[in-house]
């Protein structure tokens, strides 16, 4: 099967930059001409079916604007997987991707890349870089801990947003 190009996906559907929503130029077997688009994946990303295959609304943008796909990930930049204004799209490295990742859910400390070590009775920092776990230290205090997480995220260039628990 041949890749979708950007000319027949944009006989089939329309994509707005500035609101981020497709929709149905033509009609098909059930599906009426200007239906929106976008069912929502378990992963919270939109989706939808152009011409019997499956993609990510976020990489039909791509092609839509841009006439072919990201060869890496897509960054929503606000993180709101539901967003896909042109505005809040960028290529992106799985790397860079992950440097704009919220906090995750089993995260205790309520920072990213800190927590309690027992046998040590100390804060240990740690931070992923280049498919690495780098150790950044140890520290008594929660609060110089954060400290030196922020300095290193900002060394090694990661999103303001980091880490926040939205």
């Amino acid at each position: 099967m041949n890749a979708l190009t950007q000319a027949e996906l944009k006989e089939v559907v329309h994509y707005d930059p500035l609101t981020g929503l497709f929709t149905r130029t033509k009609s098909g077997v059930g599906v009426p001409k200007h239906k929106r688009m976008g069912g929502l994946l378990q992963s919270g990303y939109l989706r939808a079916r152009v011409r019997g295959v499956t993609y990510r609304l976020h990489r039909l943008a791509f092609l839509y604007v841009e006439g072919v796909f990201p060869p890496d990930d897509v960054d929503h930049v606000n993180r709101v997987k539901t967003d896909n204004r042109w505005a809040n799209l960028r290529h992106a490295t799985p790397m860079e991707n992950n440097k704009n990742m919220p906090l995750s859910s089993r995260n205790t400390s309520g920072h990213v890349g800190v927590y309690w070590a027992p046998k040590e009775r100390l804060w240990k920092v740690t931070i992923g870089f280049k498919k690495r776990q780098v150790y950044i230290g140890h520290f008594k205090e929660l609060h110089k801990a954060v400290a030196a997480r922020k300095d290193m995220e900002k060394t090694l260039g990661f999103a303001d947003s980091h880490g926040d628990s939205t």
